[in-house]
């Protein structure tokens, strides 16, 4: 069925959609308010020993490198603050959501594969070039994708005929989608983003991870950067076959880009191995491997 842009009519149709566990729904609430103690979150976090675990793999990940293994929720967040602490429970718990699902032709490992290089490389970018959220960064890239999850999961003949027409008329994923399907997965991400109450700076990347945003006078200098961060990131890993998100169609890291978030693609090539190495560490600490 075509839907020609009716996310509503898409998402009516879906009788199990997912949802954020009670505890992050909760998390994301309390922690948009600045008055929030920290104690709070902790004993919310506390309640989902899975998310404590997650979080803490991620806080000994080698991005870190910290000298000693951090053991309790408390050191993690007086190392990482509670800022990224609140980007790594969106992540991590969004990544949760799509793992159980059944194996088809389309692979969930390789398409986490290519979210996580996307995300490791965000956040590479982020720390190289002195973006001030990296975390935000590596939950943007983590995440981007998430719409064709809902598509393969819901419309999986439709979704599989956009592939396979993308790739016999050489043209990118998401104008083969819009083409079978009426909508793409930028639309049904964002979508979704907004009925779980994901912040906004997670719906924009959903929403135009594909779209020029260089000139759009609707983001500022700050939403600007982090697109583009995570456009680059997902260019790049797509240009170095980590994983496969179904895109095949690779877009030119343009000097445009480059240059806005001060990077070059020789820095980035260099990296190339490391981000390769921290990819397959996060895949295993999040439990994504051999789903």
């Amino acid at each position: 069925m075509a839907y020609k842009k009716d996310l509503k009519k898409y998402f009516n149709d879906i009788k199990k959609l997912p949802t954020l566990p009670t505890v992050v729904a909760r998390l994301i609430k309390i922690m948009e308010d600045p008055d929030t103690k920290v104690e709070e979150v902790m004993r919310i976090i506390s309640e989902d020993q899975s998310m404590v675990t997650n979080i803490l793999k991620m806080v000994n990940s080698a991005y870190y490198s910290l000298s000693k293994k951090i053991t309790s929720l408390s050191q993690a967040i007086v190392i990482i603050g509670f800022y990224n602490l609140k980007q790594l429970v969106i992540g991590t718990s969004v990544v949760n959501i799509f793992l159980n699902t059944a194996e088809s032709e389309f692979s969930r490992e390789e398409f986490w594969r290519h979210s996580v290089a996307t995300a490791s490389t965000a956040r590479l970018i982020s720390k190289n070039t002195r973006y001030l959220y990296p975390e935000e960064a590596f939950v943007g890239g983590l995440i981007h994708d998430i719409g064709k999850l809902i598509l393969e999961q819901y419309m999986h003949k439709d979704f599989m005929d956009s592939l396979k027409y993308a790739e016999k008329k050489h043209i990118a994923l998401i104008k083969a989608e819009e083409e079978i399907i009426g909508i793409n997965h930028a639309e049904v991400g964002g979508y979704l983003a907004r009925q779980w109450g994901l912040p906004k700076v997670y719906i924009d990347i959903l929403e135009n991870h594909h779209k020029s945003v260089l000139r759009n006078k609707e983001f500022t200098d700050t939403q600007k950067r982090l697109l583009a961060i995570v456009k680059v990131s997902n260019n790049f890993v797509k240009k170095k076959k980590i994983g496969e998100s179904g895109n095949r169609i690779i877009t030119s890291l343009t000097p445009a880009y480059l240059k806005y978030i001060g990077i070059t693609l020789g820095e980035l090539d260099r990296f190339y191995e490391w981000i390769k190495g921290e990819t397959e560490v996060i895949m295993e600490q999040l439990g994504i491997k051999g789903k």
